[in-house]
C-alpha cells in the first residue's frame, strides 16, 4: 500500500501553468513537459529560472556558454531544470507566494535519521531527491506534517 500523495486533475493544470510561468514557455500536460526536455529547454530558461531562484543556478549547474539564445540544453540539464521548477511551483501552494516558496527552497531541513540536514536545493539535484521533496510539499499542502 501506497502512502502517496496524488494531485487532482485541476491541481495538475494549476502546477503545468505555473511551471510555464516560471520557464517563460506554456506547458499544459507531463507529454509538453516530456517534449520540451526531449527536445532541450532553451538556454533562456535557465537564466529566466535563475532570477527567480538564485540558489538554483548551483544545482542546475547552469550551461556554461550560454552565448546564443537559441541554444538548447541536453537532456539530463533539462531534466534538473524541470525538477526545480516543479518543486518551486509546488512550494508555492503551501507557503502562498513565491517569495516565501523561494526563502524554503533555500533552508536546510532534517532528511534522516543520521541527523544530516539537506536543503531542498540539494535534494532536487537528483530525481529521488526531488521526488522526497515533492512528497514533502504535496502532504503539506494537503495539511499532513512531514
Amino acid at each position: 500500500m501506497s502512502n502517496t500523495v496524488t494531485m487532482s486533475p485541476s491541481a495538475q493544470d494549476k502546477l503545468y501553468a505555473r511551471m510555464g510561468e516560471l520557464l517563460g514557455v506554456e506547458l499544459r500536460s507531463e507529454i509538453e513537459i516530456l517534449v520540451a526536455v526531449e527536445v532541450g529547454l532553451p538556454a533562456s530558461t535557465f537564466k529566466r529560472l535563475s532570477r527567480h531562484l538564485p540558489c538554483a543556478s548551483t544545482a542546475l549547474g547552469l550551461m556554461r556558454n550560454q552565448r546564443a539564445s537559441t541554444r538548447r540544453a541536453r537532456l539530463a540539464a533539462s531534466e534538473r531544470l524541470i525538477r526545480v521548477t516543479r518543486i518551486l511551483a509546488l512550494a508555492e501552494e503551501p507557503f502562498g507566494d513565491r517569495g516565501r516558496a523561494r526563502q524554503w527552497c533555500g533552508q536546510t531541513f532534517a532528511r534522516d535519521d543520521f541527523g544530516e540536514s539537506w536543503s531542498a536545493a540539494q535534494m532536487y539535484r537528483s530525481e529521488f531527491g526531488a521526488r522526497a521533496v515533492e512528497e514533502h510539499l504535496l502532504r503539506a499542502s494537503h495539511g499532513f506534517t512531514a
